[in-house]
């Protein structure tokens, strides 16, 4: 698959924050016009999202109430992602007057010269996990996205899900065999498309490589499986200069939009469910 101009590119960007399926028991889609999204049974605005919106302005408004209402429905909160593609141009203004206030964004990153990098010196092993012991490493993907147990088991499962092309990696440093960090690479389309839809690395470990060595394993096996263009919505000030140095280009900003919790919180809990959202989204890890 290639892209072409900037705007194609930014669709493609978008979409993919939308690629799980139906899922029984575990996602559902949002059956609302002019929008995509999903909704679990966990309260998380990773997991609950919406975005992709087509509205004209004089049906926003109420586009916006009925995607609440099943949120509030269901007892869970959702996100907003709004990219460049997304209609009316003031959606943003529209949901933060209703409380859902711009929380974040994320970088929309493309990369499509995916030529072998010269040898790596990063005391780092990297692993791909079978499938089948995908969700043995929800613990991992907890700690490394700051998620608690049952979402971060929803996202595991949600991306190796069956008939899925998603392949997960785990990375141990210097001479350690306990993995502290990890990435998902899902292929989409045929020819493949490859986005690296999730990664994180445990706090104590990062800056030693593990970030950039799984990228390139990733790279690696798209480039195997026919793919010649890698996307990957990341965090602008953590992951996005690292990828940049890789050789990733910045396509769009996606803006998220989220409520917070109705219950009360110290302003430290606050910045600590802000920080959580944002690394959830930060599917580059």
């Amino acid at each position: 698959m290639r892209l072409s101009p900037a705007v194609d590119e930014a669709d493609v960007v978008e979409r993919t924050l939308f690629v799980w399926p139906e899922i029984p028991g575990l996602v559902r889609h949002l059956r609302i016009p002019g929008v995509i999204g999903r909704i679990a049974g966990v309260d998380h605005t990773r997991i609950n999202a919406v975005g992709l919106a087509r509205l004209d302005a004089r049906e926003a408004d109420a586009t916006i109430e009925a995607v609440e209402r099943v949120y509030a429905g269901a007892g869970v909160r959702g996100a907003w992602l709004i990219g460049p593609t997304s209609t009316p141009a003031d959606l943003g203004r529209r949901l933060s007057a209703r409380g859902s206030l711009r929380r974040g964004e994320l970088s929309g990153l493309v990369l499509d010269d995916l030529a072998p990098a010269a040898d790596a010196k990063d005391p780092v092993r990297v692993r791909e996990v079978p499938a089948v012991e995908a969700p043995a490493f929800a613990g991992l993907v907890a700690r490394g996205l700051g998620l608690p147990a049952d979402v971060a088991d929803v996202f595991v499962r949600a991306s190796v899900r069956p008939r899925s092309r998603t392949h997960l990696f785990v990375a141990a440093v210097e001479e350690d065999t306990v993995p502290v960090a990890f990435g998902f690479l899902e292929l989409v389309g045929d020819p493949p498309l490859a986005l690296l839809g999730g990664g994180g690395t445990l706090s104590e470990h990062r800056g030693r490589g593990a970030y950039r060595a799984l990228v390139r394993a990733r790279i690696a096996v798209a480039r195997a499986q026919g793919a010649s263009v890698v996307v990957v919505q990341a965090h602008p000030t953590t992951s996005a200069p690292i990828l940049h140095r890789l050789g990733f280009r910045e396509v769009c900003r996606i803006a998220v939009h989220f409520q917070e919790e109705d219950r009360p919180r110290t302003l430290a809990g606050e910045r600590a469910q802000r920080g959580s959202a944002e690394r959830a989204f930060d599917s580059a890890g």
